[in-house]
This record gives structure tokens, C-alpha cells and sequence, in this order.
């Protein structure tokens, strides 16, 4: 009578073997982000790109650079170009209802304009702008737009490609 009880025990025990080795057969999901391999300037949104400058007679740097969105690691390198374009401030001033100028080709220097997205890496070397601001005007706001021109590589997310630096005085 015991063989009975214990035969059906033991289907019961294969049958649940079983279901767990097709099961661990599977393939986990993948998990993916709509984000995956966008390129962008983390300092792009507005209250991100004030710079903080003050008057002084000193140089004042800050740093920009490009970053890389999405959930993995970019697998090769991915060269970011830059560029300055002082003829946005007006759309700027156009669309933000402000009074910005540009800041003079005098009051600062950038030593490149292209930055590197190392593979395995989120984050490009970063870039810096040194300001003198010395002869600047007090009372006066000033703006700097800087954005990627091209990548190498990923998509350019188009509402992150461009931070406004600006300074009031």
C-alpha cells in the first residue's frame, strides 16, 4: 500500500524537477532604456549653466563637458565636437524675455572644443572655459552659448545640446 502513495510522490517530484530545469532554460529579459546611447550636456538645462562668475581680476573657470544617457556603457569611443554660437542670444532673450548680451570674445577662452566619451565610460574628459571678467560691465548680464555641433557616434538629444553660461554683474 505504501508503494502507491509513494510512486505518485515520486511523478510529482520529476514533474517539478523538470518544470524547474525549463525554466532556468529561459532568457532573462533584457532591460532596455529610451534613453539608451543619447548624447547630451548635462549642464544644458537653464539652472544649470549659471556660472557664478564675479568681478575680479583673476581668471575663473568652468567646466562643461558631454555625457552619455541610457542604462549600458558605450562600447567604443565616441568624439563630442563643441561650438560657440553667440548669435543664440538673441533667440534666447527672444524666448526667455531677458536682456542678455554676449559675452566679448575678450572675456574668455576655451583651450578646445572637443571632448572624448571613453568606452565604458558615461561621462566626457571635461572642458574648461577661463572667463576674465575684469573689464566687464557692471549692471550688465551677460551669456555664453556653447553646444555639441557633433558626435561621433549615439543620438543628440536636441533639448540638451546647448547650455547658456551666464553671469550678471
Amino acid at each position: 500500500m505504501r508503494f502507491h502513495i509513494i510512486r505518485p510522490f515520486m511523478r510529482l517530484c520529476v514533474l517539478a524537477a523538470l518544470s524547474l530545469l525549463v525554466y532556468a532554460c529561459n532568457k532573462p529579459q533584457v532591460f532596455t532604456s529610451p534613453a539608451e546611447g543619447s548624447i547630451y550636456m548635462p549642464q544644458a538645462p537653464l539652472n544649470m549653466s549659471a556660472t557664478g562668475l564675479t568681478i575680479a581680476d583673476t581668471p575663473q573657470i568652468v567646466v562643461f563637458g558631454a555625457a552619455y544617457g541610457g542604462l549600458k556603457y558605450p562600447a567604443s569611443n565616441i568624439n563630442v565636437q563643441f561650438a560657440v554660437d553667440t548669435t543664440a542670444v538673441a533667440a534666447f532673450n527672444a524666448e526667455y524675455g531677458t536682456n542678455y548680451i554676449s559675452f566679448p570674445s575678450s572675456s574668455y577662452a576655451i583651450a578646445t572644443l572637443t571632448a572624448t566619451i571613453s568606452a565604458g565610460q558615461v561621462t566626457s574628459n571635461p572642458l574648461n572655459i577661463t572667463f576674465n571678467t575684469a573689464n566687464l560691465q557692471t549692471g550688465t548680464n551677460y551669456l555664453l552659448p556653447v553646444y555639441i555641433s557633433k558626435t561621433s557616434a549615439g543620438r543628440l538629444v536636441t533639448t540638451l545640446d546647448t547650455a547658456y553660461f551666464s553671469a550678471s554683474f
